[in-house]
């Protein structure tokens, strides 16, 4: 028996999962942001409100620099730095708060232990695409400078040998031959 080949328009096998939910990133366009599910503020347990906030700020703010990488906006990017060091601060304080009562986590009613746990995918997905940009972001940066790198070099390959004034311009691939035949 034989197998089957695969139709030629089949879309061809990849090496990672892609999430049902992805959605394409292309830089230079805005995107609005999926929606943060819901928290209802008032069940959180009062222990876990600090860390909720934290998500939430942290949350914001990487939509809003996703935003930025999208439209390629390096300006408003470097500008969210100081912010983005301080809520990634927090977020790591109000966790490390929070683990070090593990038994409060378990103490919220299931319901609200869902709701953290959707805001906090939530957060990984965004942090998640915020490395992809940031990456696609540096990668374009590397490829523009190479491209002026080698036109720079091409332009100097081809430099003639000879100044005005008759001077040899010597560089790694020049050389000079006479006739003495004559």
């Amino acid at each position: 028996e034989t197998a089957a080949a695969p139709a030629p328009d089949a879309a061809p096998p990849q090496s990672q999962a892609v999430p049902a939910d992805a959605r394409p990133i292309r830089l230079g366009q805005a995107a609005q942001a999926a929606p943060r599910p819901a928290v209802d503020m008032a069940t959180l347990p009062p222990h876990m409100l600090p860390m909720v906030e934290a998500i939430i700020m942290y949350d914001e703010l990487l939509v809003e620099e996703n935003g930025y990488l999208r439209a390629c906006d390096s300006k408003s990017v470097e500008a969210l730095q100081p912010r983005k060091q301080s809520a990634t601060k927090l977020y790591n304080d109000r966790l490390r708060t929070l683990l070090s009562d593990p038994a409060g986590m378990r103490s919220a009613p299931p319901a609200v232990r869902d709701q953290v746990m959707a805001l906090i995918k939530c957060l990984e997905s965004r942090c998640n695409e915020n490395a992809t940009l940031l990456k696609a972001s540096m990668e374009a940066t590397e490829k523009v400078f190479g491209v002026i790198n080698n036109a720079v070099m091409e332009a100097r390959r081809r430099e003639a040998l000879y100044t005005r004034s008759g001077a040899v311009h010597w560089g790694p691939n020049n050389a000079v031959a006479y006739n003495a035949t004559a």
